[in-house]
């Protein structure tokens, strides 16, 4: 057996079991996360933003199942075929809430339905590298010993118009998320400086932790990655670090939605901690029954309002309910 094939069968064989562990984390993660699915979609009035929820973690543990199964000749064309289909929904969905994500946090502005639109088409990038490769994939029999004949599929381009096929598709998702965190962060930081204007919030990584930065910067850093490895590497399509950026956005985006929903789950709550809730999450919310909870922040344990709530623990009720109003009035006329 020669030293190039013994090589690829080494590739093939990690790369067959990093799909595997890719699987099982993501349906551990399912498992984990099911009741909240429970409680935030079947439990509640649909909306856009539940009906996504719902169809992003669906499709996340098809994309890892497609990875994973046995390439043999029967099923090869079949897997590739239904991955890369399943693989490109996946990839329009978890876009379509990243630009109402872009939509209501600029809800109001006219920038509103321009950063939106923007963000949603530049999923066409990766919509043309997707189908347009498999329109370009043949299967053929290689023989493998030990292994007996194996499914092989692979494009009739050269390496230069896959490359560029891989950077179209690479470029498209880091500028789509450029324009998340922007638009985040812009919202953010408008909030941020109001509060502080007003003496009532002295920390910026409790509004990071509860605009949902870290999910999209993880995703942009993925995109990063995955840029650096096809402009140093002779690889079409980033290799290993690709396996992850397919992977790993839409695992990142459905518990970013999780968390939202787990949010507005609480219509109702008492005490101090409802307060300062509602006065800080006044600025991401959209009051929309369509489009659900797509704008409001994060509930995570370490947000905003617990250190708020530490500082003005000794303040009486009625003067919370006075400062309160004052805040809710003065963030909702701050303009991005």
């Amino acid at each position: 057996m020669s030293e190039e094939l013994q090589s690829e069968l080494r590739m093939a064989s990690f790369s067959g079991r990093l799909d595997f562990a890719l699987l099982v984390f993501v349906v551990y993660e399912y498992i984990i996360t099911l009741d909240r699915e429970i409680s935030a979609v079947w439990c509640r009035k649909r909306t856009i933003t539940s009906i996504l929820l719902l169809c992003v973690r669906w499709l996340m543990l098809v994309v890892p199942l497609m990875g994973a199964l046995p390439g043999g000749t029967r099923v090869c064309a079949f897997v590739v075929t239904f991955g890369t289909v399943a693989l490109t929904v996946t990839s329009i969905l978890t876009t379509l809430v990243q630009s109402l994500r872009v939509y209501a946090l600029l809800k109001g502005s006219r920038m509103a339905y321009v950063a939106s639109t923007a963000t949603f088409l530049l999923v066409s990038g990766l919509m043309i590298d997707n189908l347009g490769g498999l329109a370009h994939t043949v299967f053929t029999d290689t023989e493998v010993p030990t292994l007996g004949p194996v499914c092989t599929p692979s494009r009739r381009e050269s390496l230069t118009t896959l490359k560029m096929y891989g950077y179209l598709a690479v470029i498209s998702s880091l500028l789509s998320n450029v324009i998340v965190l922007t638009v985040t962060w812009m919202r953010s930081f408008t909030l941020f400086f109001e509060a502080r204007r007003l003496d009532v919030i002295h920390s910026i990584t409790g509004v990071l932790i509860r605009d949902g930065s870290l999910y999209f910067s993880f995703i942009l850093l993925l995109n990063i990655l995955t840029f650096l490895t096809l402009s140093t590497t002779g690889a079409s399509k980033g290799g290993i670090v690709n396996t992850f950026a397919i992977i790993l956005p839409p695992v990142l985006v459905q518990r970013f939605m999780l968390n939202l929903r787990q949010f507005g789950q609480a219509n109702t709550p008492t005490g101090t901690t409802e307060w300062h809730s509602s006065r800080f999450s006044v600025s991401f919310r959209v009051p929309s029954d369509i489009l659900g909870n797509i704008g409001e922040p994060l509930d995570h344990s370490q947000g905003i309002h617990d250190g708020v709530e530490d500082e003005n623990s000794d303040e009486g009720s009625s003067a919370n309910d006075d400062e309160g109003a004052t805040i809710q009035a003065s963030s909702s006329s701050a303009v991005v």
